[in-house]
């Protein structure tokens, strides 16, 4: 199962360094509840790739299902990565 998720997690930031990041998005959606054990990691992708397609309602509801699924993130690299930029200064 292990090998599974890297090799999805390769595919989706492939796409990602792409710029593909609809097709990045569908894929992270398609296959999220595929590795529940990694389903905050792949939220945070999703809400990152929300946050890139300037949907930021979504971004943050992904967010929020990140951590509430145990997966931490530093306040300090969300500040840093621009597919948060639009999401600065709310919640």
């Amino acid at each position: 199962m292990v090998d599974k998720f890297y090799e999805y997690q390769r595919n989706v930031m492939s796409l990602y360094r792409e710029q593909r990041h609809r097709d990045a998005l569908n894929l992270a959606l398609q296959k999220m509840n595929d590795f529940p054990d990694r389903r905050g990691r792949s939220a945070l992708w999703i809400a990152s790739l929300y946050g890139m397609l300037g949907e930021q309602e979504k971004s943050i509801q992904m967010l929020r299902e990140s951590l509430a699924a145990g997966y931490w993130t530093s306040k300090q690299a969300l500040l840093r990565d621009p597919a948060f930029e639009s999401l600065r200064g709310r919640e």
